[in-house]
């Protein structure tokens, strides 16, 4: 039976090996994974291990820095010490990778032999269970002022997306797959993104409005219970535009995004919300939480956004832009049940394709 998210995760893997094998060169061999601490979504391997993994999670650990021939690629055979605790499969020697799933805690050293038996690369990893998971809204961590949810308010029908994030202790745990969430009187999905960018996605939809808990659980262990508040389009007052922090002067083309926020009388944040939005008062098309535009130092327009009467303004620097949304988690893959946007993956996957190509022709 054909599985897409499996074929999409083996593209990906492929494209990597593909990627790695082009721009390292012959400075050692070390191992790497597809985690990827930069949530940014693009096609940037960490080229580098990122453990401690959470318990339950999995994810591709390859090895990189491979003096490579096309004509003759180098193949590598990948081996845990530990299996109990980090399990290896699906290992492929041509593009040096293996699936790896965190099994129970401990520690166990992965190591990557070439094709003489000979020791290249290892590394020590660790896996532990998490004690706490902490939710961030996902409009919030793409304008880079994200601080973690203590309840969820939602505009009734509306979605609300949240960034689950692991830890133990003060130590974050990298890794997903390991989330899961139960409720009444709200749709719950769960979501996974992948290639370079491994994240559990927690996705809020109340169909009423009411009060309603959601039970969350990380690593088959209770983390929380998130108290949601569904409110109806008059519990809304005011709107604002929220910028990212910058430490510097933005530079000529770099890509920027304005969140539109709904607020209540109380100023507590409304997700679900998406707005109507104009530059220089040409409507733009869709209705999103988000405007996403290149910095053109010399061009200066004045956004707006639009919910139910209230208005937002803002001066940007910007010939152009499009509307965006926050519920937008990137490549993912979901369970059994959840939506997932196979359309969107399929479409990542080609533009890293075309990049690579491009890269490999300049």
């Amino acid at each position: 039976m054909f599985r897409p998210m499996t074929h999409l995760r083996a593209l990906a893997t492929s494209l990597a090996a593909l990627s790695i094998a082009f721009t390292t060169g012959c400075g050692g061999e070390y191992l790497y994974d597809d985690v990827d601490l930069t949530l940014d979504f693009g096609f940037t391997p960490s080229e580098a291990v990122n453990d401690p993994y959470v318990l339950g999670s999995a994810f591709t650990i390859r090895v990189g820095g491979v003096d490579n021939d096309e004509s003759d690629p180098q193949k590598r055979t990948l081996a845990s010490s530990n299996p109990s605790v980090l399990a290896l499969s699906g290992c492929d020697t041509t593009f040096r990778s293996c699936s790896a799933t965190a099994v129970a805690e401990g520690s166990a050293v992965v190591s990557a032999f070439d094709e003489d038996g000979d020791l290249v690369a290892e590394e020590e990893l660790q896996v532990l269970a998490p004690d706490r998971v902490e939710l961030t809204p996902h409009g919030r961590e793409i304008v880079r002022s994200a601080a973690p949810a203590a309840e969820a308010r939602i505009l009734t029908g509306g979605t609300s997306t949240y960034l689950a994030s692991y830890y133990r202790g003060a130590t974050k745990l990298n890794g997903n797959g390991v989330l899961t969430a139960t409720g009444d009187g709200v749709e719950i999905h769960v979501e996974q993104s992948f290639l370079f960018e491994d994240r559990d996605w927690l996705q809020l939809t109340p169909p009423n409005e009411g009060e309603f808990e959601v039970a969350v659980s990380a690593s088959g262990l209770p983390m929380l219970t998130l108290p949601v508040f569904a409110v109806g389009a008059d519990a809304v007052t005011k709107v604002q535009l929220v910028h990212a922090p910058s430490k510097h002067e933005p530079e000529e083309h770099e890509s920027l995004t304005v969140l539109g926020e709904a607020l209540d009388a109380e100023g507590r944040t409304v997700h679900g919300v998406m707005f109507s939005w104009d530059l220089d008062g040409d409507g733009q098309a869709g209705s999103g939480d988000l405007f996403r535009y290149e910095y053109v130092e010399d061009v200066e327009k004045r956004l707006g956004a639009e919910f139910s009467g209230l208005r937002a303004e803002a001066l940007i620097h910007a010939q152009s832009g499009s509307v965006g949304t926050s519920n937008a988690t990137g490549c993912t893959a979901a369970p059994a049940g959840s939506r997932t946007p196979l359309g969107g993956s399929l479409a990542v996957l080609g533009l890293a394709a075309l990049a690579f190509v491009r890269s490999r022709r300049r």
